[in-house]
């Protein structure tokens, strides 16, 4: 059977953190989402973190950025606390952060697992070399074209040709787990067949295709809807000898409000800004309903075991506070329908 990256049963294999939800008790976050940096060198003209697109991310600033020595102590503190693995994500482009070699070699250094998410576009040189370190690397993207790019990125055709060309040299010298993250939008979505072949001709070992987030989500992807769902499973009958193929094209349950009164996967996989405040997930990052508590004179380790945050956690109610998309909201379920069942013999 093929492993499935994106499952949401992966939790199971951690008996201590479900454990410690069922009873109450803080424990280490098994992952933290950093977002190293606010900045970016590409321009994208659905990007949720600027405010004249959308307001999901409202006090983000995009010259925010963590600086070495803060990093380092994060990178040490939460070692020591028994955290697994760090993913670095935007906010920015993390590898445009100025000294994101040096974090990448704290991190290994550490022995920490690391995965990123990316754009891509810096994918190369000892950055390149660096990454075949982590545990897996998903590139963002929505285009299928020099000109496509240029239109959705706001860059230019040597962009465009100098990440393909990247991408090509980091495939093709190395196994790794690398994928990426397909955004349906409305100017790309008749054109996934040729998205497809060029994921596939540029070496990625999987594809994931994701709606786009707008305001008016539901009434924006209506008309897409039925044409998207037919050619997904046109590609997984044409390209899956070729590539793996996931989706999370599911428009209502990512609309709806949420179902549970308790949001268990906050204390899974936290974020830190690049604000160095700390928020429940990506999806409430930079948004005062998400926000935790700062780090930015304490370490991560004595915010999390305070009791500012234990209280957060039993007062955060995603039904009043989170009426936006929820990446986690599957897992969020299935946790929420584990610590309902805790203790039932009858299997």
């Amino acid at each position: 059977m093929t492993k499935n990256s994106y499952s949401k049963y992966k939790l199971a294999w951690f008996p201590d953190k479900l454990n410690s939800l069922k009873f109450g008790n803080v424990i280490e976050p098994i992952n933290i989402r950093i977002k190293p940096t606010n900045r970016c060198c590409h321009n994208c003209y659905f990007c949720v973190y600027r405010h004249e697109i959308s307001s999901m991310h409202e006090h983000c600033n995009r010259t925010d950025e963590i600086p070495l020595y803060k990093m380092n102590e994060i990178i040490e503190d939460i070692t020591q606390m028994g955290v697994q693995g760090i993913t670095w994500s935007g906010g920015g482009e993390t590898l445009v952060h100025k000294n994101i070699i040096e974090i990448l070699e704290t991190t290994i250094k550490n022995k920490l697992n690391f995965s990123l998410i990316t754009n891509g576009q810096k994918i190369y040189g000892d950055i390149a070399e660096l990454l075949k370190r982590s545990k897996w690397i998903r590139v963002s993207m929505d285009y299928y074209s020099s000109e496509s790019f240029i239109e959705s990125k706001r860059g230019s055709d040597s962009m465009f040709n100098d990440l393909c060309k990247n991408i090509k040299s980091f495939t093709s010298n190395t196994d790794h787990d690398i994928g990426v993250n397909y955004i349906i939008t409305e100017k790309n979505y008749k054109f996934l067949e040729e998205s497809i072949k060029l994921v596939i001709d540029l070496g990625f070992k999987n594809i994931r295709y994701s709606p786009i987030w707008t305001p008016n989500f539901e009434e924006y992807h209506q008309y897409l809807f039925h044409t998207v769902i037919h050619t997904l499973k046109e590609l997984r009958e044409k390209y899956s000898d070729q590539i793996q193929i996931y989706d999370s094209y599911k428009i209502a349950e990512k609309a709806l409000p949420r179902t549970y009164s308790k949001c268990y996967f906050q204390q899974v996989v936290p974020v830190i800004g690049a604000d160095l405040n700390v928020y429940n997930c990506h999806n409430t990052a930079y948004t005062d309903h998400g926000l935790m508590g700062s780090i930015k004179d304490i370490k991560f380790s004595e915010l999390w075991n305070s009791e500012t945050i234990k209280t957060h956690f039993d007062t955060f109610n995603p039904i009043e506070k989170c009426n936006h998309e929820c990446a986690n909201d599957a897992k969020n379920k299935y946790i929420n329908e584990l610590m309902n069942c805790y203790g039932d013999c009858y299997v």
